[in-house]
C-alpha cells in the first residue's frame, strides 16, 4: 500500500470537508516506479462498466463486483497470486502478459482453514491478451499479470453460503432462538 502523502495532499473545503486532491504528476512518478492503481468497485462509477457487472450478473446468476488494475512498469503489481472468487478478467488497453500456474488447493476460501501450497516455479500457461480479449480464471488460480484491464469478481456460492442462510432461515423458529440449558446431560443437549 502506498502512502496517500506520495500522490496526494490534505485538502479542506470552505464547508470544513477533509479530502485527498490527487497530484497527476506525483501519481504518475508513482506508477512509473511500479505502483499499480487499483479502483475497487468501478462499476459504481462508471455506467458502462456497470452495464457489463449487470449482464453478467443476470447470465451467470451471481453478484459481480468490477475493478480496475492497471500497472506501467515491468513489474507485477500484485505478484504471483490467487482470488477467492472466480474472475472474468476483460483486457482494456495494451498487449500484456499473464502466467497462469494453476491451483494449489481445490476451492480456497477467503477465511479458509489451510493456505494453499506455493505454485509451481513453471507456469502452465503463458499467455498475452490483446484488447478486447476476455480470460475466465477459477477461483485459487495462481496468476502474475502487468497490465490495464477490468477483473470481473464472481460472488462464488458455497456450501458454508448454504449453511449460514439455513441458520438465519431458522431464526424464524423458537426452538433455535431458545436458550440451550447449561446443565442438562449429554442426550439432552
Amino acid at each position: 500500500m502506498l502512502a496517500q502523502h506520495r500522490y496526494a495532499v490534505p485538502v479542506t473545503t470552505r464547508r470544513h470537508t477533509f479530502w485527498q486532491r490527487t497530484h497527476p504528476a506525483e501519481l504518475h512518478q508513482r506508477l512509473a516506479e511500479g505502483a499499480s492503481l487499483v479502483i475497487d468497485a468501478i462499476d459504481e462509477l462508471h455506467e458502462p462498466v456497470a452495464d457489463l457487472a449487470q449482464h453478467l450478473e443476470s447470465w451467470l446468476r451471481t453478484h459481480v463486483q468490477v475493478n480496475a488494475y492497471a500497472s506501467w512498469s515491468a513489474r507485477e503489481g500484485f505478484g504471483t497470486h490467487w482470488d477467492d472468487h472466480d474472475v472474468i478478467v476483460v483486457q482494456v488497453e495494451g498487449s500484456k502478459h499473464w502466467r497462469l500456474y494453476g491451483p494449489t488447493r481445490i476451492a480456497p476460501m477467503h477465511r479458509d482453514t489451510a493456505e494453499p501450497e506455493p505454485p509451481p516455479e513453471l507456469p502452465i500457461a503463458d499467455l498475452v491478451l490483446e484488447p478486447g480479449d476476455v480470460l475466465y480464471l477459477p477461483r485459487g488460480w495462481w496468476h502474475a499479470v502487468r497490465s490495464l484491464h477490468l477483473t470481473c469478481g464472481l460472488t462464488p456460492h458455497t456450501g458454508a453460503d448454504l449453511i449460514g442462510w439455513l441458520s438465519e432461515m431458522l431464526r424464524i423458529t423458537e426452538q433455535v432462538r431458545a436458550d440451550l440449558s447449561l446443565h442438562t446431560g449429554h442426550d439432552a443437549r
